[in-house]
């Protein structure tokens, strides 16, 4: 295999973790991990949401998922409430707090991202977005 395709996951890796260092550096440590703030970001969009639709969405196990849980939770950031679809189960939604903290770092994330594209052309956006399309749909594929 040519040495270009052979390193791909490696700098598929490399670029994650760069972005993710300097996207979490902007919380000043208001959170422990990257992690959880990806978390509460996604509760917000999704108002409320199952453990094991986060870990399937993130691919992270079960027990990963509610780890950062019960961190957010002893945090005072998130709390368990009835599923509004369904009386029998939980989900995890955003307490006054978490809507907050949330709140004060959306325009923080906003001008990550402005300022990571500011440094992109169009095309090669378009290039990002198409190949994480393309391995996303790999590994969906994989998952039926």
């Amino acid at each position: 295999m040519e040495n270009h395709k052979r390193n791909i996951v490696r700098e598929i890796n490399c670029v994650s973790y760069l972005v993710k260092q300097s996207f979490n550096t902007m919380f000043d440590n208001q959170l422990t991990s990257g992690s959880e703030t990806r978390t509460l970001f996604y509760i917000y969009d999704h108002k409320a949401c199952s453990p094991s639709e986060m870990a399937k969405k993130f691919g992270l196990t079960r027990s990963t998922i509610t780890e950062q849980i019960h961190h957010l939770e002893k945090s005072g950031l998130i709390n368990y409430i009835d599923s509004p679809t369904d009386k029998r189960t939980k989900v995890v939604s955003l307490t006054e707090d978490g809507v907050k903290l949330v709140k004060e770092n959306i325009s923080k994330a906003d001008a990550f991202e402005s300022q990571l594209a500011s440094q992109l052309t169009d095309q090669e956006i378009q290039s990002i977005h198409s190949i994480h399309d393309k391995i996303v749909g790999l590994y969906k594929n994989k998952e039926n």
